[in-house]
């Protein structure tokens, strides 16, 4: 058991720092301060702070972006005998202002870009102030400290719809390291990151686990925080050996674990602590393939503002994965019980609310005394004037200690933050134009849990246009609460289902939808970005014009999208790209010029240039453009490259081959360009399915190997019934839903002309084309069931594999079809001939060179030939 705590955390800091005065304490970005230098400078703010009334019973505000400059405020404050409130800098004005009146802080610790206004405040960057620090003694001052007297107070969300401060003494924070040290060896080599918000109590383990242990504090720049490749570079850069993270946060950091393997190999992690959320084991398989257990050692931590951060610990190993909701055993010094309705201890197995007792037991809540009153209650199991808190959690002994199972209220957490759901709703229902709000838990494309609201619009809206009040509500919110408590899509409803009781009956509410524009991709690297984002929020199609946020993205979902970008496009972004272009359409301005890809009707279409097997490239349908195809690109392998083959009609050529057969030749000296030598992989839809066949058979009779010919939804003969007749559409009427599909993308007139008479033209070479005789196999995909084998029969000499795909002709080049093609093409590709990096680049003018065996392009006159 841990021994019982008589000092305070300033005085072991101060123990620290003078048996270890040049080792380095506190690292941000290039900049450093060692234990001497962070000693010192926190002294010297804590002079200005005492002078400014702060001491023991008071409250200093601290409202700081990420610097070295955050931790030596911190410090300064708890020297003083002051307790520190958290005013992280990102959070809304408005909230801010609210904390700063209910808890009343003498000054508040800022810089003139995180503070917004204020009276009582002191600015870091104030030329006046910096001259008074430098002129102020870096003794410690003098002031007597009792472990009882408060730390900090961290505002959570409340109920009644404002956020309620809770209160920690010295005695909580000290007990909590004490517990530590009988499961942990942490020590004065040990590097840890202050990576969560400073207004999260993740961040008190974070800060005082490493200055009470004499280790390094790696304070992560909120850029790199959003950015799970930049951090994991972070994290081998800087010999991080003690990494906190919420279950969010390191399943994308996993992921970025797995793509990047000679900086995973670098890591030098010794624990893996989670906390925040419950955390889903499952999702540690791979985790535990490539590292191994112990590896780091992985701990899952269970925890609570209210007891100080963490209750329990559970050493997480292989085996353990299928465990349920496991959150572990109490730490030394903490009692947890599981009770019924009338405080008495159930059986082990049976569900109960969740009591916690002993050292980390804070003050209550500041100001609320009902409160306290009713959620700190008089321990029935201890000595007189113990008590416990009621976490409102639901829970049972299990094998491996406790294990979590729910709330018993309408409390949620998202990425590791707790919400009430009362505090949004009334922000939801002061927007104008609202008449009720309801939130409620819900999950979003990706199966993450987030918030949903649901409003009904007033009688008199104003100048609220209705069908516009979900999107106007959630931007309100974005105003006055925090981003984590925006709710990720609000649903308007005329009225809300009630239950037989009359109340709102929230399991009747509408599941949540995101909507999206009607405009379709301008350029091929906005149709690249639409698939990517819809890809990683999980939804089946994404408009040129739809925002990242609004279609419940969030930051570390952002760090997913760029990394998809840069394996589609080959261009490096930072996170905060998507903060500021958080649309494919500006996303994809920022990203012009970096990329390498040609003009947007280029004949030879780069989707993704670069990657390890041969190439897949993509003819285009009717409509002459190959940008559809970019919806490939998250299906397949990402070291396969992708191309398409574009008419030359399209950008402006006004000679026109006069065959299909003419038409492969010249498709096939532009792909002999990218690719010299087969074997082959090939790909067409409708139109594109009978060039990308000639193209073979020329291929075939040239000696070359066609290692995939896979063509989708169409017949070889034209007056054979295929996919576009069996839909009642002639050819001029499905080139007219083409036009009209292009139409959407705002292209310029000359460009839809082009378009059109693209279509017409192809039109014409489908019915002067005589197929040829393929002797390989074929990949045939059909929209529904059809005869279209029977039809390719007499011109395929080997095997025909057909998959049915559940969508129609039009639509096989939209996401929910190519959901279903793409693994087949995936599978297709995989097991097929390779020969990595057997392709050489020829001269990109296309021309072959004079040892060529391949037949003259007769007929095809181009200018100046």
């Amino acid at each position: 058991m841990p021994s019982i705590v008589t000092t305070n955390l300033i005085d072991l800091f101060e123990e620290q720092a003078r048996r270890r005065p040049d080792a380095v304490a506190v690292v941000c970005g290039e900049r450093s301060l060692s234990y001497r230098e962070l000693n010192s400078r926190a002294n010297q703010l804590a002079h200005l702070l005492t002078g400014s009334g702060a001491r023991p019973g008071a409250f200093v505000g601290v409202c700081l972006p990420r610097s070295v400059d955050l931790p030596v405020a911190l410090l300064a404050v708890v020297k003083t005998g002051a307790a520190y409130l958290p005013l992280d800098p990102s959070y809304p004005e408005e909230r801010v202002a609210w904390m700063v009146r209910d808890a009343d802080p003498v000054v508040v610790v800022g810089t003139s870009e995180a503070l917004r206004s204020g009276e009582s405040v002191l600015l870091l960057d104030d030329p006046a102030v910096a001259a008074r620090l430098a002129d102020t003694s870096d003794g410690a001052p003098s002031v007597v400290r009792d472990p009882g007297d408060a730390a900090y107070m961290i505002y959570t969300s409340g109920s009644t719809g404002r956020p309620k401060g809770v209160v920690v003494a010295h005695a909580n924070v000290m007990a909590l390291f004490a517990a530590a040290r009988e499961l942990f060896d942490f020590g004065q080599d040990d590097v840890w990151t202050l990576f969560h918000s400073y207004a999260f109590d993740f961040s008190v383990w974070e800060l005082w686990g490493a200055l009470l242990h004499g280790g390094t504090l790696v304070v992560v720049p909120v850029d790199t925080a959003r950015s799970a490749p930049d951090f994991l570079r972070l994290l081998a850069d800087q010999r991080v050996t003690v990494l906190n993270q919420t279950p969010s946060a390191f399943y994308e950091l996993a992921r970025a674990d797995a793509e990047d393997a000679v900086t995973s190999s670098q890591l030098a992690l010794r624990y893996v602590v989670f906390g925040g959320e419950a955390l889903d084991l499952a999702r540690l398989e791979e985790w535990y393939g490539r590292h191994g257990p112990g590896k780091p050692e992985l701990v899952n931590m269970y925890g609570i503002t209210e007891t100080t951060v963490h209750v329990t610990h559970a050493a997480l190993e292989p085996d353990r994965t299928a465990a349920t909701g496991l959150v572990g055993r109490p730490l030394p010094g903490v009692r947890c019980y599981v009770l019924d309705d009338g405080l008495n201890l159930v059986p082990p197995g049976v569900v109960g609310e969740l009591y916690v007792g002993g050292v980390g037991v804070g003050w209550g809540y500041w100001g609320r005394g009902g409160l306290t009153a009713d959620r700190f209650v008089p321990d029935p199991f201890g000595g007189a004037g113990e008590r416990l808190y009621r976490t409102g959690d639901l829970v049972r002994w299990g094998r491996w200690g406790l294990e979590y199972s729910g709330r018993m209220d309408d409390q949620v957490k998202i990425r590791g933050f707790r919400i009430e759901l009362g505090e949004v709703e009334s922000v939801l229902a002061r927007c104008p134009g609202v008449a009720d709000a309801v939130v409620v838990a819900g999950t979003n494309g990706r199966g993450e849990p987030c918030l949903v609201g649901h409003v009904t619009p007033g009688r008199a809206t104003g100048s609220v246009n209705p069908s516009q009040l979900g999107v106007i509500t959630r931007e309100f919110a974005s105003r006055h609460l925090p981003a984590h408590m925006v709710p990720a899509v609000v649903m308007v409803s005329t009225e809300f289902p009630l239950s037989p009781t009359g109340k709102v009956d929230r399991r009747a509410l509408p599941a949540p939808t995101f909507e999206v524009s009607a405009s379709r991709p301008r350029s091929p690297v906005e149709a690249v970005l639409c698939t990517l984002f819809a890809d990683v929020l999980g939804i089946d199609e994404v408009g040129p014009d739809d925002g990242f946020f609004d279609l419940g993205g969030h930051s570390l979902v952002a760090t997913s999208l760029v990394s998809r970008v840069r394996t589609a496009l080959g261009v490096e972004l930072g996170v905060s790209a998507v903060f500021e272009a958080p649309t494919p359409a500006a996303l994809a301005r920022l990203v012009a010029g970096q990329t390498t890809e040609g003009g947007a009707h280029d004949v030879l279409l780069e989707l993704r240039g670069h990657g390890s097997q041969p190439p897949l490239f993509c003819i285009h349908p009717s409509s002459g453009m190959s940008w559809s195809y970019a919806g490939l690109l998250h299906h397949l392998d990402p070291q396969t490259p992708l191309y398409g083959l574009q008419a030359p009609s399209l950008s402006g050529d006004s000679v026109l081959p006069q065959t299909i057969e003419q038409l492969a030749a010249d498709y096939l000296c532009r792909i002999r360009t990218v690719q010299a030598s087969g074997p082959y992989r090939l790909l067409g839809w409708s139109f594109g399915g009978l060039v990308a066949h000639a193209i073979a058979v020329q291929l075939e009779r040239q000696g070359q190997q066609v290692a995939l010919l896979a063509v989708l939804d169409v017949s070889p003969v034209a007056a054979e019934t295929d996919g576009m007749q069996a839909e009642g559409l002639t050819d001029n009427a499905l080139d007219e839903a083409l036009a009209e599909e292009i139409g959407d993308a705002c292209l310029p007139e000359e460009t839809i002309a082009r378009i059109a008479a693209t279509v017409g033209h192809s039109s014409l070479l489908r019915d002067r084309f005589t197929p040829g005789r393929f002797g390989g196999d074929l990949l045939l995909c059909t929209a529904g069931p059809n005869a279209l084998a029977d039809a390719w029969r007499q011109h395929i000499g080997g095997r025909i594999t057909t998959h049915e795909i559940a969508t129609t002709h039009l639509r096989m080049m939209r996401p929910p079809a190519l959901a279903q093609i793409g693994p087949v093409l995936a599978a297709a590709l995989a097991g097929g001939p390779r020969e990595a990096g057997s392709h050489p680049v020829r001269d990109r003018a296309g021309c072959p060179g004079p040892d060529d065996d391949r037949p003259g392009q007769a007929g095809v006159q181009r200018p100046g030939s």
